[in-house]
């Protein structure tokens, strides 16, 4: 590898107890391996760079696969349902994206 593409591979950012690899599609937690797709660390990023903010239905539309672009609520419903199975202790009583009536939050 090129020391360009394995500083790819490395850069990772926190996220609850969670530490995100973009690159390389995965997040670590307690030495256990996570797969995520695209969409997933998409979104995460999104969640950690507005940490403690509400991000509404169409600020994450564009990170939801099938969406319709604004107000598709069902597709970011179910996006954020599929990462919470993935990253949460319990995707029933989430800690890491939380809902609120205005949409999401992370923090």
């Amino acid at each position: 590898l090129s020391r360009r593409n394995s500083a790819a591979l490395s850069e990772h950012f926190d996220f609850g107890d969670l530490r995100v690899y973009p690159a390389r599609l995965l997040a670590q937690r307690d030495g256990m391996e996570i797969a995520l797709s695209l969409r997933d660390t998409a979104l995460l990023k999104k969640f950690a760079g507005h940490a403690g903010k509400t991000l509404d239905v169409d600020a994450l539309a564009p990170y939801c696969w099938q969406s319709q672009g604004k107000g598709d609520a069902k597709a970011v419903e179910w996006q954020i349902g599929q990462l919470r199975k993935k990253i949460e202790h319990d995707a029933a009583a989430p800690t890491l994206i939380r809902n609120t009536d205005a949409g999401y939050v992370f923090g």
